[in-house]
């Protein structure tokens, strides 16, 4: 039996918002004000469980402009594993699952923000596109920011290549 689980947000139980937040916390140095997520709510989370939620991560569906035209992606974000039980795979783990999931869905790429060497293993490559996105970071849509290069990471699902020379608006907050 797997034990690594795809979870739709709204099938979440209250216990798995509380393991999540604790997660969250224990893996970050950002506040997470409680919530078992960063700023907006996932549509799926894949987990790792064992009794309990050791390891997370959250896979939001976005609508963006990639220089001009619309596209569909997958965003991965708020990967942790319990301090308890890093380095033992899980991560990886996680990731790989969540590549699965982003194959199964209509949309041409998932990306992510960071710089891990566990995202290079998995495929993603990094990007220098400009991106715009909303600064949602304490509390409500403050302004729009520009920059962003450097941690965009991003895996192809198909056959269309990313453009890496265009602006990325991410219309909405940067996950």
């Amino acid at each position: 039996m797997s034990k690594i689980e795809v979870i739709q947000e709204t099938n979440l139980t209250e216990q798995d918002h509380i393991q999540i937040s604790t997660l969250l916390d224990m893996s970050f140095d950002t506040d997470f004000k409680g919530r078992s997520y960063f700023l907006q709510p996932h549509h799926f989370r894949v987990v790792w469980r064992e009794g309990q939620i050791l390891g997370h991560a959250g896979l939001i569906l976005r609508r963006v402009l990639l220089d001009g035209q619309e596209i569909e992606i997958l965003g991965l974000c708020d990967v942790a594993v319990s301090p308890d039980v890093r380095k033992t795979g899980i991560a990886s783990a996680l990731v790989e699952r969540s590549i699965e999931v982003a194959r199964d869905l209509p949309v041409q790429f998932f990306a992510l923000f960071g710089t891990e060497n566990l995202y290079k293993k998995a495929g993603f490559e990094p990007m220098d596109n400009e991106i715009i996105w909303f600064d949602m970071e304490d509390g409500p849509s403050r302004e729009v920011r520009r920059g962003g290069k450097g941690d965009l990471m991003v895996l192809e699902l198909g056959m269309t290549k990313w453009n890496s020379q265009g602006t990325l608006d991410l219309l909405g907050f940067k996950f």
